[in-house]
């Protein structure tokens, strides 16, 4: 189940809405992790798609970028 298609698509859809909404802000991921408490490298790869975000790490990534946190899911 992991490796679905499906869970890959919607993995890759959810980092690139947080990497256009950063690129808006104007912020870099360094000032993200900094806003979040997250490491960088988390916010690389939730941005590539490259791992399942936690649902805490979305909501302080929301929070950080100013959105709502179903803004990242739909």
């Amino acid at each position: 189940m992991p490796g679905e298609q499906w869970i890959i698509d919607a993995r890759r859809a959810i980092g690139d809405r947080v990497r256009v909404r950063r690129l808006y802000k104007d912020m870099t991921q360094e000032r993200l992790a900094e806003l979040t408490g997250i490491d960088r490298s988390t916010i690389q790869r939730i941005e590539g798609g490259k791992s399942d975000a936690k649902v805490s790490h979305l909501l302080l990534i929301a929070r950080a970028l100013d959105m709502l946190p179903r803004e990242l899911l739909d």
